[in-house]
């Protein structure tokens, strides 16, 4: 009885074929990885976000300080929420690759995180100065409202207003990867100098872009978002601004949308 192995040309087709298969398959392992990647990112922004509300409901419903006062990372409102974590690993996107820790080493910075807070602030002309619109205060000496508790009632539409975002990079104006939290810059949204979505690099006094920013965009286009009403979701980072909105920096600017829990 003969027997006949493959051609020259039928192994070439078959490799071919197993090339195209791959060529195809191996994307959508990679989709898959993301998206499993980006649930264990939304369950962790849930439960940053939980902890924040039993804080706030320990605390006669006053949402925790950004920082209290001073720059340091002890400071920060990741240490305080912790006793609702008990976790600082929980901080983390699995999708963040520039995260570390550095816990031993005097004046290294803190724990590694990708969710900070929404503490953005604006220029208020008729005051003068910078006021808080975010939902995260810092006792700031030069905000014009920095010895003010933040309460729930104070925000108007907790359900559109951010409570965490996602960056996985310190404000890239400053061209500096994140090595965890380090001091107020750090731990919130600002809202200015490339900050939010829409401003792009040195963008504040200028039109919208399409720019996210330091929103990180990891998960295939979107960020990840709490919200002061408890829920997250992932969506596009343009979509918490109003790009119809020039930014200049003002309190009365319709830009800051989302980020404004005074609107």
């Amino acid at each position: 009885m003969n027997r006949r192995g493959f051609t020259l040309i039928e192994l070439l087709v078959v490799i071919a074929i197993i090339a195209i298969l791959a060529a195809i398959l191996f994307p959508v392992f990679a989709q898959a990885r993301e998206k499993a990647r980006q649930a264990s990112c939304l369950s962790n922004s849930k439960q940053v976000s939980l902890a924040v509300a039993m804080y706030t409901q320990d605390y006669d419903e006053i949402l925790p300080f950004a920082q209290p006062g001073g720059w340091q990372w002890t400071q920060t409102w990741l240490v305080n929420v912790q006793p609702y974590i008990k976790s600082f690993q929980v901080y983390r996107c699995p999708s963040d690759g520039n995260a570390r820790f550095y816990w031993n080493t005097p004046g290294d910075s803190g724990p590694a995180y990708s969710y900070p807070g929404n503490g953005v602030v604006c220029w208020d002309w008729r005051g003068g100065g910078w006021k808080i619109i975010g939902v995260l205060s810092a006792r700031q000496s030069w905000w014009l409202d920095y010895a003010s508790d933040i309460t729930l009632a104070s925000v108007t539409t907790p359900a559109e207003t951010i409570l965490t975002g996602e960056r996985h990079k310190v404000r890239p104006f400053q061209d500096r990867d994140m090595t965890g939290a380090w001091d107020l810059n750090d731990i919130i949204f600002y809202g200015w100098w490339g900050d939010l979505p829409g401003q792009g690099l040195g963008k504040l006094w200028g039109p919208p872009t399409d720019d996210p920013s330091s929103v990180t965009t990891q998960h295939t286009g979107q960020g990840t978002f709490s919200f002061v009403d408890g829920h997250v979701k992932s969506m596009n980072p343009l979509r918490t601004i109003n790009g119809s909105a020039y930014s200049n920096g003002n309190c009365d600017s319709g830009f800051y949308y989302m980020w404004d829990r005074t609107k």
